[in-house]
């Protein structure tokens, strides 16, 4: 409908526009003809000296036919001083108060004069009866433009019908071409109601019409394969959560049913089974606190508190805390070029991210083996470098490694202890500090992690 308004809106304009013009041209077109005709009028008065006679048949059959074309009136005006006269007149007045004393002057300085108003045309042209001297009359003429309100008249019509059938026409064939242009987008329509309806389960789309609906249906296609991974990996993340819960909730269960089940079980055996459930407890909690942790830092809603603080210090007392865990494997804990820097983080986020890798570092090793940690810096960045000789990671397993609650090993993943969710943390972590994390890993040979953490944060700007 707004189409249709703005189509007849300017459909509107165009007509009074043309109209306008063409009036306006047409009037122009009038005036130089009669004013070219007039002033061959003016040579042929000269060349038969019309003046010095009383009577010339031919220059008055000329003069009658001129005002008999252009519909007016013909008159030679004197000048003597400041006297103006009529000396010949078509009309045979020889009185007319219709001229304009200052253009009559204009006109016998050689200027010939031509102006159009109140429906009228105006010559004013000058008569020289001496050559090389001041010319002392002039050919005055004027013509009715009435021709011009009828020709104008006819040509309203006929623009008025031209541009109705034009708009007619273009509203037709727009109508047709709209139908046929948008027919690639109903189905661009229907696909996403479906896309709705079915929730993600949509066949692919494939509209190559146009190379541009061929390139959305490509970018379509692209979105709903992106959100079907996204929608499998929140089912495999619910499935997982649910899974990771209930496995601490049965042991309770299965360790409590058995000292039920034993009317005379000995004091140390209990003491034994509650120490067990305590862990499971324990374990539940884990779990708990990095699930609310990870949904705080995926929405935004945990700040970080930022201080400037020596890494290597606090590389020194996350060290010192999990030798203790090493030394139940093995695990020999080496720093390797480790400086002093002073950077600007998050200390208890940073403690979280770092103790996140050095104890996977040791979980995931063999028995007796090493990890290796390096501090380092550059002009804007600090890196931590955790290596160890581990079990290593495949390359497609390296591609889900942030995953929540995915497992490299699932056989040993009962036996390993853990949530599942450490490096998810650690990448929800690392991107709040506007840094990265990379890996490199070989099956059997071990794995790298290397965080780069720039020095100065810088507010994030939305």
């Amino acid at each position: 409908m707004r189409v249709v308004i703005i189509a007849i809106v300017f459909c509107v304009v165009a007509y009074f526009a043309i109209t306008s013009i063409y009036g306006h041209l047409a009037g122009i077109r009038r005036t130089r003809e009669l004013l070219e005709q007039t002033e061959m009028l003016v040579s042929y008065i000269v060349e038969k000296e019309f003046l010095e006679e009383e009577f010339s048949e031919v220059v008055y059959a000329k003069l009658n036919q001129l005002i008999r074309i252009y519909q007016g009136r013909a008159m030679i005006v004197k000048a003597e001083q400041d006297d103006f006269t009529i000396i010949k007149d078509t009309a045979g007045l020889y009185h007319c108060d219709c001229f304009d004393v200052t253009m009559l002057q204009q006109a016998l300085q050689n200027n010939p004069i031509s102006r159009q108003e109140r429906g009228f045309i105006y010559i004013y042209v000058p008569i020289f009866r001496v050559a090389d001297q001041p010319a002392t009359d002039v050919l005055f003429v004027i013509a009715s433009m009435e021709f011009l309100a009828e020709r104008m008249e006819t040509f309203r019509i006929v623009a008025g019908l031209i541009i109705v059938t034009v708009f007619f026409s273009v509203f037709m064939i727009s109508f047709v071409l709209s139908a046929v242009v948008v027919r690639p987008i109903h189905k661009f329509t229907s696909a996403i109601e479906k896309f709705s309806l079915e929730h993600f389960f949509v066949q692919p789309l494939h509209v190559d019409t146009y190379q541009e609906t061929q390139l959305l249906s490509k970018e379509f296609n692209k979105l709903v394969g992106r959100l079907k991974q996204i929608d499998d990996s929140r089912q495999e993340f619910v499935a997982s959560v649910s899974h990771e819960l209930r496995t601490p909730l049965t042991s309770m269960k299965v360790l409590s049913q058995s000292l039920l089940a034993m009317e005379d079980a000995p004091i140390e055996l209990y003491r034994e089974f509650m120490e067990d459930i305590i862990k499971e407890i324990d374990r539940e909690n884990d779990i708990i606190n990095d699930l609310i942790f990870l949904v705080k830092t995926d929405s935004r809603m945990i700040a970080l508190n930022i201080e400037c603080i020596d890494i290597s210090q606090l590389l020194e007392l996350i060290l010192k805390r999990l030798r203790p865990i090493a030394k139940l494997r093995g695990i020999q804990l080496h720093i390797k070029d480790m400086e002093s820097i002073a950077a600007e983080v998050d200390e208890v986020k940073m403690t979280l991210l770092i103790s996140n890798l050095i104890e996977n570092a040791i979980k995931y090793n063999h028995e007796n083996g090493w990890v290796e940690i390096f501090l380092y810096q550059d002009e804007k960045s600090f890196y931590v470098r955790v290596v160890d000789s581990g079990i290593g990671i495949s390359k497609a397993n390296q591609e889900r490694l942030f995953e929540r609650f995915y497992r490299v090993d699932k056989s040993r993943s009962s036996e390993i202890e853990g949530s599942g969710l450490g490096l998810s943390i650690a990448q929800n972590v690392i991107n709040m500090h506007h840094g990265t994390i990379d890996v490199e890993s070989e099956v059997g040979v071990g794995t790298t992690f290397t965080l780069c953490v720039p020095l100065k944060y810088e507010e994030e700007i939305c």
